[in-house]
């Protein structure tokens, strides 16, 4: 699958984890949470759709409570502490990708609402932490 775009993880207002995707070539209509260090046959951690018609931008909760037009199709299990999780964004058709985003909740404790933790398609293993505003820049840069 073709990766167009960036998946990146924020929190909200009240400290709560939140996804966050944007789409260059597709919207995305679908996001999944998984442990990359698990077995291969693993159920993901988490996964959610997007009803009506998807935006190329996108913010969710990863609480498991629906928002922005996402459904928590397999609502997520707790965060679990020193673990790495690996989220991002997909279309229905398996047609595109996001790249993605790899956290753990120690990384999560050091943002603030507003800040996003992300990797550019250039060095997806190298994590930047910036504003929504550097997050939407770069996820379409050169694209």
């Amino acid at each position: 699958m073709p990766v167009s775009g960036m998946t990146g993880i924020t929190v909200g207002e009240d400290g709560r984890p939140m996804g966050v995707v944007q789409g260059c070539e597709a919207p995305m209509d679908r996001a999944v949470l998984h442990v990359p260090a698990g077995p291969p046959e693993a159920e993901p951690e988490g996964s959610w759709s997007r009803s009506g018609t998807p935006d190329k931008f996108a913010t969710w909760p990863l609480s498991g409570a629906d928002g922005d037009g996402w459904t928590a199709d397999s609502p997520p299990k707790p965060l679990v502490p020193r673990v790495t999780y690996r989220l991002y964004g997909a279309t229905d058709d398996n047609s595109w990708s996001t790249g993605a985003v790899s956290f753990t909740p120690e990384d999560l404790s050091t943002l603030k609402p507003g800040q996003v933790r992300y990797a550019t398609p250039s060095a997806p293993d190298v994590f930047t932490t910036g504003t929504l505003e550097d997050f939407r820049r770069a996820a379409c840069e050169g694209e």
